[in-house]
């Protein structure tokens, strides 16, 4: 399979061709050397395999990671800890790779409409422990003129009589 795509690329040593798809190998195993697929299932998703490349190859097909032709095909995963058409040893992280994280960056709008957001929340914030704030300082007055005629009854005891008299 190598010697004929480095044939076909022009290399002069099939090891410098790339290996072959998975789906290349997966039908190469399926193949009998009449030509003929080893079971009608087979022939179904090889069917399907050849109708993916060609959809990829005019462009209106994207395969990716895990999501490639041949699980496409087939429309399973791949077991965990097992790649078909690779050989036992090799698992799905030494094939395809670890799963890519989505790192979506923002873009500048929407940081921009987040900052707004948090600006509006802090404004609100800072409203509501301004109104907090002035609600105790006149609580603070009203005691603090309770506590000054408290003092001054308690320092002028006649005056404390005269008010006891109206």
């Amino acid at each position: 399979m190598r010697k004929s795509q480095a044939e076909t690329l022009g290399l002069e040593s099939p090891d410098l061709a790339p290996p072959p798809a998975r789906y290349e190998m997966w039908k190469a195993a399926r193949t009998k050397s009449n030509g003929q697929m080893t079971s009608q299932s087979a022939q179904q998703i090889s069917q399907r395999i050849d109708k993916l490349v060609e959809q990829q190859t005019q462009g209106s097909h994207a395969s990716q990671g895990r999501n490639d032709i041949l699980t496409m095909a087939i429309g399973k995963l791949d077991h965990p800890g097992c790649v078909r058409a690779v050989g036992g040893t090799v698992g799905i992280k030494d094939y395809f790779g670890p799963k890519q994280r989505s790192t979506e960056s923002l873009s500048q709008e929407a940081l921009r409409k987040l900052e707004l957001q948090m600006e509006e929340k802090l404004n609100e914030r800072m409203t509501v422990m301004e109104q907090r704030f002035m609600e105790q300082q006149e609580i603070q007055k009203v005691l603090e003129e309770k506590l000054q005629s408290m003092t001054y009854q308690k320092d002028n005891p006649s005056l404390k009589i005269q008010q006891d008299v109206i």
